[in-house]
Formats: structure tokens, sequence, C-alpha cells
């Protein structure tokens, strides 16, 4: 049988044939390592669409990895996920490393801050505040609210009051809780800056803000239709 013939019987709607099902998985994969580009499109997109599924968990972040590499970036989330969890073995998880500090290199802002993640918490490298600090704060100039956030805390720690409550300002610029609650404490407290009780309790309510229309948010979205025109009939009702 023929490359050919063999995605083409993968490909029709009624899935794989149960008699070259095994021989069919173990012709593509065999020949993505042999280096077939146009088997290596194939592969991707039969594991994207769950055609073929692999063998084992190690196998699976490591084509989901594989995807990601040759451009199925709505992959990227679920293997960051994955690799997070702890899935895969040293090996795969070294490669998905290399990969990644490479698109940090080329200042892909994700790809920075999965740097800054992993190294702040020890996922599959050496635990690293100073190395975490210094992907955060790459990602932090990019404007990142997040990685400002951590920047902020990093100085914070440090007692360095002034770095901290630059940073801290510049996530408040993006309406950041976090960022809100630090300020007003620091204002309270007097830290980096002079005490003042009417900026403190200004970000305080302004956190306050951010979380009742979170919840606003919330009710809208997943209260049903029907129980709004119901509690409206009840009112007219009363009247």
């Amino acid at each position: 049988m023929t490359p050919k013939e063999i995605f083409d019987i993968l490909t029709k709607e009624i899935g794989l044939m149960p008699e070259i099902e095994e021989d069919a998985q173990l012709w593509f994969k065999d020949a993505y390592n042999n280096g077939s580009t146009e088997v290596k499109k194939a592969l991707l997109e039969l594991l994207t669409y769950n055609v073929i599924k692999p063998a084992d968990e190690n196998e699976e972040i490591m084509w989901i990895f594989r995807t990601v590499f040759h451009g199925k970036l709505e992959n990227k989330k679920k293997l960051r996920q994955m690799y997070y969890e702890g899935h895969g073995d040293d090996k795969t998880r070294v490669e998905i490393v290399e990969y990644i500090n490479q698109n940090a290199k080329k200042h892909d802002l994700e790809s920075i801050i999965f740097m800054g993640h992993i190294h702040s918490g020890g996922f599959g490298v050496e635990k690293d505040i100073d190395i975490a600090h210094n992907w955060y704060n790459k990602a932090a100039q990019k404007g990142d609210a997040g990685a400002q956030i951590a920047v902020a805390d990093y100085h914070f720690r440090k007692e360095e009051y002034d770095k901290a409550h630059n940073w801290y300002h510049k996530a408040a610029k993006q309406n950041k809780k976090t960022a809100y609650i630090r300020l007003s404490m620091m204002y309270k407290l007097g830290l980096g800056v002079e005490k003042n009780r009417e900026k403190s309790l200004y970000y305080k309510n302004k956190a306050k803000e951010g979380v009742i229309k979170v919840k606003q948010e919330t009710i809208r979205k997943y209260m049903p239709k029907s129980k709004k025109k119901y509690t409206k009939k009840k009112k007219h009702e009363k009247r």
C-alpha cells in the first residue's frame, strides 16, 4: 500500500479502518521521524483532530509539542498546562524548554512569561527567583500586567519599595486588582511613599470596584433569561 493510499484511508469520514490502523500509525510516525515533510504535515493534522491517538501520556505531550513546533499555535496553552502538571519524561520536557527558550529569545511574549513561570515555580527546572525575575522583567517591559506585578513583588520582597511602587502603578493602570491592593497597603504603611490615608482608601475602593464588576458580569453571563423574565413578572403582579 502506497503512502497516498494510507493517507486517503486515514482521512475518510468513517475514520481509521481496523485492519490497517496499527500499521498506518506506525508508518506515519516512522516517516515523521525520518524527516518526510509531506507526512509530517499529514500526521500532525491527524493528531490535532484526534484521528490518531498517542500510545501513552509521554507520547501525547511530545506530539502536542510537535504540533506547536510546526505551527499549530492553538495547542500552546494545552502544552503549557501539561508541562506544569508534570507530564512527559525528562528528555521530552528538556526539549520543550529548549524550544520555548529559543522562542523567548526571539521576543515572543508568551514564551518569555512561560520561562518566568517555570523558573519561579521550579517546574522541570531548578527553582531560581533571580532568573525568573529577569524573564518577568522582559515581559513587564513589553506591557504585560501580570509580569509587572511579578517584578513589583520581587522588588517588594527585597524592600526596594520605590521600584515596587513604580511597577505596581503601571499594573494598576491596567486595572489589576492585585496592584490596587498592594498600592493601598503601601500608602497605608508608608512603604516607599509618604503615608496617605486618602490614596490608600482610593486604591482599596478601586480593588472593591473590580470585584463587584466581575461578580456583576458573572451574574449577567450565567443567569438564565427565563429567570429574569420571571422576576419582572412577579414585581408587576405585586403592583
